[in-house]
């Protein structure tokens, strides 16, 4: 993948993250299509829109210069998770 391909990639997923902060734009739209599709209880719009935040911020890392470069998003989001609950533990 290209240098400009990626760019392309990285604001991509920037324009998501800031339509479903915003709730404004096609994403917060397709995800309330979604969440009425599937009959999803509308409590559970705000933790949805969380982890599809999170999703798109670990996609986003893995391709940005860094030590999660290259990852798979899952391991992101692990290694994220590991370091939150080492600080909540008081081991940071």
């Amino acid at each position: 993948m290209t240098t400009q391909e990626t760019e392309k990639i990285r604001d991509a997923l920037w324009t998501e993250i800031r339509q479903l902060v915003l709730d404004d734009g096609p994403v917060a739209k397709l995800v309330d299509e979604q969440i009425a599709e599937r009959e999803i209880p509308e409590e559970d719009r705000e933790a949805l829109v969380a982890t599809l935040i999170a999703a798109r911020c670990a996609e986003i890392a893995a391709m940005a210069a860094g030590p999660f470069h290259g990852m798979p998003i899952t391991i992101v989001l692990g290694s994220w998770a590991g370091s939150a609950f080492m600080m909540e533990a008081g081991q940071s």
